[in-house]
């Protein structure tokens, strides 16, 4: 079942053929074939289960195939232990089938999977691409693998010894491979962050600088029993029982106040979710008296937890005390220096305006002089408390950061821990979207470029033929006077010299037609000569003619 599978079998062939090669062959082969391994923090191959138990932990729906065929698998471990019964007692086949028992498919493991270790959410994609299952599968009938399995040499083995890890299989076993995933993976224990402090320390500063460096997330108490009151009417009927109460005793908090039992029913419930089990936390003032804690983070030896798996070694059942507690120490000066500074707006979102802090410092001041009532009191017997200042330029961040750093060595298990899935999907729509438009847009600017290529050459071809009628006509114009004077003037006499040659036919032609056109030429010059005389003459007579009229109308007039 793996997208090598060619490479694979032409491997077996030739393990297979050394053996057959000589009788007196040394060498006796095994080919051991388990199918699609898991446990013990997964293959990350692309064959292999990995991507289930990444999706599920950052709460993603766990995606699998279309299938609805059998997915041999087995554990890694129990490959181990067949493995070292091959060599204690090599079998008659020289190839061994060796699978669990299970008939799950990838469906039902993901549905496991996803339900112990996320959200529950699984995805299933569909089996229209054989580029999909030839990455995945191998191939498709590989993929769509269906038939019964029987395993021959490995059911014997528990007869002889074999205590197997996980027989029936990985979706049975969902729990137990959970928390080896996890494990192998560095991934518990998650950082759970308390900070405690008098209103105007820092803690929400503080908070927001945590949980963007670690990707863990903060627990906003107002923000989640407001949107628990939305949408419980009952929680909703208690909360404003209670403020009513607080309103009739003239209670300076009323108008906020939420019943320490409430809330604490609400964040508990918050907390066991897998996306703050799973990524971690941070617990901006809350909880704010000893019996709140107690309340919040005390685990009750009877309780069931509906996620764990029919084992009870599920992973849902991991603490979710707080693993880091830090106690910002300022003074009431220092405080209202810092809610001056913060603006107008976000002091009355916290309820930081003069009159609702100086209720909530007179609270935390009681609950500071009492032992019994501090919440850092609860986690002092398990935990060390860092009690730092927090001034103006102080390096509280770096200072926290760094001792997170050397107690958890904190793991990112993808750069893209905190992204949601739809924001995921939004995210690659987009891109593919931004690459569609580009090549579209190349594949437009190419047409235009070609386009006006073609449209530049056919108006230089006809520039070109323009230029060419022109020039012809030009030449023509230039050569019609030169043409009509060698017509008039030099082709008529080497005509007829050519035809005296011709009839004469002198013993040198050339000198006889020269001395034909010097004739021609002194007779051509005489009579142009004599006509130019007679034409002057017959002036000169017209003239005296016209002289003799003039005088002649002269007399008559007078």
């Amino acid at each position: 079942c793996s997208f090598k599978y060619k490479a694979i079998k032409t491997l077996e062939d030739e393990i297979l053929a050394c053996a057959q090669s000589s009788e007196e062959s040394t060498i006796s082969p095994c080919i051991v074939a388990p199918g699609v391994l898991y446990g013990n923090g997964e293959d990350k191959s692309p064959e292999g289960l990995f991507s289930y138990f990444r999706d599920a932990f950052l709460c993603k729906p766990v995606q699998f195939l279309e299938s609805k065929g059998v997915l041999p698998s087995l554990h890694v471990m129990d490959l181990a232990k067949i493995l070292f019964h091959i060599q204690s007692e090599f079998p008659e086949s020289p190839y061994i089938l060796a699978t669990d028992s299970s008939k799950g498919d990838s469906k039902k493991i993901a549905e496991e999977v996803s339900k112990i270790l996320g959200s529950g959410e699984t995805k299933q994609l569909p089996l229209d691409s054989i580029d999909a299952l030839t990455g995945k599968w191998g191939n498709l009938e590989a993929a769509m693998f269906n038939k019964p399995i029987e395993l021959g040499y490995v059911n014997g083995l528990e007869a002889k010894g074999m205590k197997w890890e996980c027989k029936d299989g990985l979706a049975v076993n969902a729990g137990r491979v959970c928390k080896e995933y996890t494990s192998v993976n560095g991934l518990y224990p998650t950082i759970k962050v308390f900070i405690h402090g008098r209103p105007g320390a820092g803690k929400t500063f503080l908070a927001k600088k945590l949980a963007e460096k670690y990707k863990i997330l903060i627990v906003d108490t107002k923000e989640i029993i407001e949107d628990a009151m939305s949408k419980d009417e009952e929680i909703k009927a208690k909360v404003e029982a209670a403020r009513a109460a607080a309103k009739k005793a003239k209670a300076p908090d009323a108008e906020t106040m939420v019943p320490t039992e409430v809330s604490v029913d609400i964040i508990k419930k918050t907390l066991s979710t897998p996306h703050f089990r799973n990524k971690g936390f941070v617990l901006d003032g809350f909880p704010t008296t000893h019996e709140a804690a107690e309340a919040l983070f005390t685990v009750q030896s009877d309780s069931k937890d509906d996620s764990k798996d029919e084992n009870g070694s599920g992973v849902a059942d991991q603490p979710q005390t707080p693993n880091v507690i830090i106690d910002l120490h300022v003074s009431v000066e220092q405080a209202e220096k810092r809610i001056h500074s913060i603006p107008v707006d976000k002091v009355i979102a916290a309820y930081n305006d003069e009159e609702g802090f100086k209720a909530r410092t007179e609270e935390f001041e009681k609950l500071q002089d009492d032992v019994t009532k501090n919440p850092l009191e609860y986690f002092r017997k398990s935990s060390t408390i860092l009690e730092l200042g927090f001034e103006e330029k102080s390096d509280v961040p770096d200072s926290v950061s760094r001792y997170i750093d050397k107690k958890f060595k904190p793991k990112d298990l993808s750069t893209g821990e905190e992204e949601s899935y739809a924001a995921m999907t939004k995210r690659e729509s987009k891109i593919l979207e931004t690459k569609n438009k580009a090549e579209a847009d190349a594949k437009q600017k190419a047409e235009e470029v070609v386009k006006k290529k073609e449209e530049t050459e056919k108006e230089d071809a006809e520039r070109r033929k323009q230029l060419l009628l022109e020039e012809q006509a030009l030449v023509e114009n230039y050569s019609m006077p030169l043409r009509k004077y060698l017509m008039k003037n030099v082709v008529p006499p080497i005509t007829k010299g050519l035809l005296q040659v011709c009839k004469v036919q002198p013993e040198d032609p050339v000198d006889f037609l020269a001395e034909y056109l010097f004739k021609y030429a002194s007779a051509n010059k005489k009579s142009t000569a004599d006509n130019v005389e007679s034409e002057k003459k017959n002036d000169d007579e017209s003239e005296k003619k016209v002289e003799e009229e003039v005088k002649e109308e002269g007399k008559t007039t007078s």
